[in-house]
């Protein structure tokens, strides 16, 4: 397929008459010799776009640009600005737990730490499942929080689109003593695809991951001897990726958050590494998650990052 230009409008009819149908809901006739008196599009859905839509450039209808044309192709370019706004999460997510995911135990050495028992809809244990041909998620791992969810549109269901309902959360290691060693977790983020943490050295008192988990499959100290407990805390990662605080638009609890507290730019190192960071960014919430409270984001995607995976999903993580 090749680049079509249309000047618009473009209107797309469903369960309504087309526009001047004699027979359909709208009721109002067309002029003749207009000739399709009936639904002429069953399935229809949000049209599809790569990157984003473009305001164009009124002034400059078509732009020539000579010898920057790539050889084989427009004698000319249209132009103008990159828009795109779209909704990456709407959820509510449970109370944060620091014993949620491993209760208080003492660690063997190189051996996974025994997993807390499910409290849904918190932490559950999902049978084996595959998220949108992303990753299979393998049984007897974690879940956290509700699992990715996506909406079909169309008579045919061929137009599929994310709910924003099952973002990843960084969790916590809590030691009760000084411990020299590692702390090796284990997981998938919230598309299926594995990453792995490594916290080291983590002392005494709380140490937070810098990725974020949708599913835990193991959490592995190297030491033996040592009080440790694994829970959830308050803080989610971006489904694409927010370099800036101005790239998001963030709810919490029914309220427009206006200032950037909590707000974690991404980790760009690249390769990523166990240690490094989340490369999509993260938002921690201002106030303790309760189960009722709503997280809801849209985000923008800035024109420079539009066209690749890493502009756009950040360095693969490790």
């Amino acid at each position: 397929m090749t680049i079509s230009r249309v000047d618009g409008p473009l209107v797309a009819t469903g369960l309504r008459g087309a526009i001047g149908s004699t027979t359909g809901l709208v009721g109002v006739a067309g002029p003749a010799p207009y000739i399709s008196p009936s639904n002429e599009n069953p399935d229809a859905a949000p049209s599809c776009f790569f990157g984003a839509t473009l305001l164009r450039d009124f002034r400059v209808p078509t732009r020539a640009d000579g010898v920057t044309l790539a050889a084989g192709g427009y004698a000319n370019a249209d132009f103008g600005f990159a828009s795109n706004a779209v909704l990456t999460a709407d959820l509510v997510p449970a109370t944060a737990s620091n014993v949620n995911i491993c209760a208080s135990q003492t660690t063997a050495a190189n051996t996974a730490m025994t997993f807390a028992a499910a409290t849904p809809p918190a932490i559950s244990y999902p049978p084996p499942l595959t998220v949108a041909g992303f990753g299979t998620i393998p049984g007897g791992c974690i879940q956290i929080d509700a699992r990715p969810t996506y909406r079909a549109f169309g008579q045919s269901g061929a137009i599929e689109g994310w709910n924003g309902d099952g973002i990843g959360r960084c969790i916590n290691v809590q030691v009760t003593a000084g411990f020299t060693g590692t702390v090796t977790i284990r997981g998938y983020d919230c598309y299926g695809l594995p990453i792995t943490q490594v916290i080291t050295n983590p002392g005494t008192g709380a140490n937070n991951t810098t990725k974020a988990f949708k599913w835990i499959q193991s959490v592995t100290p190297s030491v033996a001897g040592q009080t440790i407990s694994v829970g959830t805390i308050d803080t989610f990662e971006f489904p694409i990726r927010a370099d800036r605080f101005v790239d998001v638009l963030i709810w919490w609890a029914n309220s427009l958050v206006t200032v950037a507290t909590g707000f974690i730019a991404p980790d760009a190192t690249n390769p990523g590494t166990a240690a490094t960071g989340s490369s999509r960014g993260r938002y921690t919430v201002q106030s303790a998650s309760n189960g009722a409270n709503a997280l809801i984001i849209r985000q923008f995607i800035r024109p420079i990052n539009l066209d690749t995976q890493i502009g756009t999903f950040g360095v693969p993580m490790v």
